[in-house]
């Protein structure tokens, strides 16, 4: 496995198995209560978030990792996920594209999350959703791949 990328179904620990795959649940109840119908999903790691959107028009996940992509494809892959290596900072995609951009702790792990936030700006759509998370800094995880915690 890539560090700093976990796969839910085969994690062991409860809490972080529970909270990988409560994330995209939440963010899939959006999706379709919206309507969304092309998404992002911004550092994917292992795709399993894939699996949990897969009634999604179109989907697409990109991470900077070819080994997590490579995992996310043979793992995860169907007709409607596509795997691209990608850096979040530069995102290969024409202006106003994604109906729903996912960001599910990742920011934290980037050296300039306002470059990133506007790319982000720059795909979705106008009426689009960006659905980000991230770790509360105020409960410090000590993890040593976080470049900036966040608080709220």
């Amino acid at each position: 496995m890539v560090k700093e990328r976990i796969d839910p179904y085969r994690e062991k620990n409860f809490i972080v198995r529970s909270y990988g795959i409560r994330r995209y649940q939440l963010a899939k109840d959006h999706i379709f209560r919206n309507r969304h119908k092309s998404i992002l999903d911004v550092g994917c790691g292992t795709g399993f978030g894939m699996a949990i959107l897969k009634d999604s028009s179109e989907m697409i996940g990109i991470d900077c990792s070819i080994d997590a992509i490579r995992y996310g494809q043979e793992h995860y892959g169907h007709k409607k996920a596509n795997f691209l290596v990608s850096d979040a900072h530069y995102l290969p995609f024409r202006d106003s594209v994604f109906d729903c951009v996912l960001c599910l702790e990742v920011i934290e792990h980037v050296k300039n999350p306002k470059l990133v936030i506007l790319e982000v700006r720059r795909v979705l759509r106008s009426k689009g959703s960006f659905i980000l998370s991230t770790p509360n800094a105020k409960t410090p995880t000590g993890n040593p791949f976080h470049i900036k915690e966040f608080s709220y």
